[in-house]
């Protein structure tokens, strides 16, 4: 989702790192220069679901209207964890990545490892820095923590704990590191986090668990005595599970430190021996899995009395408190659109109703007949949801908590309800399809390690395909990716398998012509799933020989993106020109005469038909981000989709013989002298592109239309609107008073939007 900004406390918020055009931008750390505060660093990488890039270091001089990248080349799949900053000297940087530590000593541009001595007991996994920190008041002493890890030999466990290092000399050309956890008294622990307090700058705190996340230890470090003492007893109470690999944050009071603040699933305060769970599984104000927090010395307004001011990052956005989590409230204001929807689905009976499964947000229903239209049931993480095509009250939804299961709502959204037939015996995880018979409503489709369908509307379940036995007996780590059900003849079902990757290019696509009774291996002829995963399956409308493969991962630019079949895919061609080097996420056909299919990969959504060579980017106006779903609601002509971390967007339906590639409009409506004082002029030319991308004069005269030319600020409110007649491509508009800040320009006729683009006001 890249990196957001509020300068109203949170009521409006605006992505300032959209500009970069990188894809999926995982940032795990933004640093601020303390002597200058336009200079801004984030890290970036993947930590969770491998749906985050890791685009190395950026920095911003100009508080995050433009960015350089300054660590990293290309998409380096490196995890930079944090940024540090010395606090003597704001050119000297250290960058925590992987497993070492890079040093900077102007600023960025210059790079060196100056540590690299965390033990790998395996040579294909990396064990990876988790934390640092600086002893406070001093560029000289700093710390870092690793990840734990285990090693599972013939005959027993290894157990390699967090390592713990301190160097002594920061500020110099050479450093030098000792580790200093020989006296921890650990427990084995995959993850452990470390805090450092002013008040008490010459202690180390470190914080981690272990049985199964059931026990919480608290140490302190002495410098003095160069040993760890507990600080609090070991801790069982349920209020610290989920302290793990993927939670575990720890601070320290300002103003007391014999209180902690833990983040795990809620946030956990600590006074001595005593906790206070604080924080909800799911309301207005908190949301469950702490990723991140920071402490702020304060106040509270009303008591007047000293309280812990904490900022909180988790998996349903940012919560503030100003009595030391007592209390809680949510700062997701207007415009944190971040949202992360695995899939989207739109009724085909009801105008405006639709629904996603989301990463942690549970269920989304969007219901236009509702007072307030949108309904959110939090359960976990939801997967492919699917409405009725002739029953819109009938919505389906996977869920995985534990285990697989399925969400069932007979009411349009109002309610849900778990179906306890679901065949969560097959325990797999993050992702799964979910297909409704074109033919007979309340029948369904779903893959897990096998095919299974329900003919009561998800109340029981039984399979209809044995790939887990001989002749075909799949590899015990694949699973279905996708199922396709053909809508004229529902016994031709095509099912698509994960993985196992470095292998036979066979049993990865499989179809049957008699609802499951017999099964043909079709992947024997594509070569290219040695190394490639299949990410989704389209068959033709009226004809079920002809198919479509949208596939993961990544390889050469225009290749191996796509793949089309005629003969069920005793050959196939090869469909990926003009398409970039990302993975292609899913791919829809609308049944028209051309054959128009849209695809979606995780930079934008594409768009050809029978009369096209190449792919062309569809639409304007959709940022850089991980396009997950797409779906073609017909009834109202508009394309929605669902994106991993920018929420759902929608367009509306374009000629399919035209489109504006984004970046091409964006380059051909200049905006001079920008930044401003007075005035702005303002060149456009986006007819005569038009004009060249079209063939016939008679299509070209259909845009010649007036347009509208909208001003907004950062927070979205509307400064002027101007009607622009045909013909005109340029103007002068007076901004002398427009306060100083970023405002956006957008372009459109009376059908489409057709480009934006940023102007700053000194």
């Amino acid at each position: 989702s890249g990196l957001w900004k509020t300068i109203d406390g949170g009521e409006n918020w605006f992505n300032v790192t959209d500009v970069i055009g990188l894809p999926g931008m995982g940032v795990n750390d933004v640093v601020m220069d303390p002597y200058d505060t336009d200079i801004l660093y984030i890290c970036t990488g993947v930590t969770t679901f491998q749906r985050g890039y890791g685009v190395g270091i950026w920095k911003s001089t100009d508080a995050g209207n433009s960015w350089m990248k300054i660590w990293g080349n290309g998409n380096t799949a490196q995890l930079v964890q944090k940024l540090l900053i010395d606090p003597a000297n704001s050119n000297k940087l250290f960058a925590f990545i992987n497993d070492k530590v890079y040093r900077s000593e102007n600023a960025g541009q210059d790079w060196q490892i100056v540590f690299d001595e965390i033990y790998q007991p395996y040579s294909w996994k990396t064990r990876c820095i988790r934390d640092a920190a600086f002893k406070p008041g001093s560029g000289d002493t700093l710390y870092i923590i690793s990840e734990g890890t285990q090693q599972f030999l013939s005959d027993t466990v290894l157990d390699f704990h967090p390592e713990i290092w301190q160097c002594f000399n920061a500020s110099q050309e050479n450093l030098i590191w000792a580790r200093i956890d020989d006296t921890l008294n650990w427990q084995y622990s995959k993850r452990a986090s470390i805090a450092v307090c002013k008040a008490e700058p010459d202690f180390l705190y470190c914080s981690f668990s272990y049985n199964d996340e059931n026990n919480f230890c608290l140490f302190r470090y002495d410098a003095a005595d160069g040993a760890w003492h507990k600080k609090t007893d070991t801790i069982t109470e349920n209020f610290l599970q989920a302290i793990d690999e993927w939670r575990n944050d720890l601070l320290v009071s300002p103003g007391d430190t014999n209180v902690f603040y833990v983040g795990g699933f809620y946030v956990s305060k600590i006074v001595g021996n005593t906790i206070t769970q604080s924080g909800a599984f799911h309301s207005d104000a908190f949301h469950v899995d702490v990723r991140d927090m920071m402490i702020i010395e304060g106040s509270s307004p009303d008591s007047g009395a000293y309280e812990d001011i904490l900022f909180v990052a988790n998996d349903g956005g940012i919560s503030k408190t100003i009595d030391g989590a007592a209390t809680w409230e949510s700062i997701n204001g207007r415009g944190l659109r971040i949202t992360q929807y695995y899939d989207l689905a739109v009724s085909k009976t009801q105008a405006g109703l639709y629904a996603g499964g989301t990463q942690d947000n549970g269920l989304i229903i969007h219901n236009p007949d509702w007072g307030n239209p949108w309904n959110i049931h939090v359960i976990g993480d939801n997967y492919s949801t699917i409405i009725d095509h002739s029953n819109s009250n009938f919505i389906y939804s996977l869920l995985f908590t534990d285990i697989p299961g399925i969400l069932v709502s007979t009411d349009g959204g109002l309610t849900v309800n778990e179906v306890e037939g679901f065949p969560s015996n097959e325990n797999v995880t993050h992702g799964w399809p979910l297909v409704l018979d074109p033919q007979e409503s309340g029948t369904l489709y779903t893959g897990l390690r096998d095919g299974y369908k329900s003919t009561d509307y998800a109340n029981t379940w039984a399979k209809f395909s044995e790939f887990t036995i001989p002749p075909h007996m799949l590899d015990s780590s694949q699973k279905v990716e996708d199922l396709q059900v053909y809508k004229l003849d529902n016994r031709i079902i095509y099912i698509a398998y994960a993985g196992p990757f470095l292998s036979t290019p066979g049993k990865k696509l499989f179809k049957t012509l008699d609802g499951g009774l017999n099964w043909m291996d079709i992947s024997v002829h594509l070569d290219f799933l040695e190394y490639r995963g299949i990410t989704s399956v389209e068959i033709h409308p009226t004809d079920h020989n002809k198919a479509w493969l949208s596939l993961g991962g990544f390889g050469s630019p225009g290749t191996l993106k796509v793949i089309y079949t005629d003969d069920s895919f005793s050959t196939y061609q090869d469909i990926s020109e003009g398409l970039p080097n990302l993975p292609v996420n899913c791919i829809k056909v609308n049944n028209t005469l051309l054959n128009e299919v849209f695809l979606c990969n995780d930079a934008a959504v594409y768009y050809r038909n029978d009369t096209m060579l190449l792919w062309e980017k569809y639409g304007v106006g959709l940022p850089v981000c991980i396009v997950s779903d797409l779906e073609i609601d017909q009834a109202i002509n508009k394309v929605k989709i669902s994106t991993f971390g920018r929420g759902l967007w929608e367009i509306d339906g374009m000629d399919p013989n035209f489109s504006i590639p984004e970046d091409e409009v964006m380059n051909n409506i200049n905006i001079f002298p920008n930044p401003a004082t007075d005035q702005i002029n303002i060149r456009y030319s986006t007819l005569r592109q038009a004009k060249d991308k079209l063939s016939d004069t008679r299509s070209f005269d259909k845009l010649r239309t007036s347009y509208s030319m909208f001003i907004y600020d950062i927070f979205g409110r509307q400064q002027l609107i101007i009607e622009i007649p045909a013909g005109q491509d340029q103007l002068s508009i007076d901004v002398s008073d427009y306060l100083p800040g970023i405002y956006v320009i957008v372009l459109k006729n009376k059908k489409r939007f057709l480009g934006q683009r940023k102007f700053v006001v000194k």
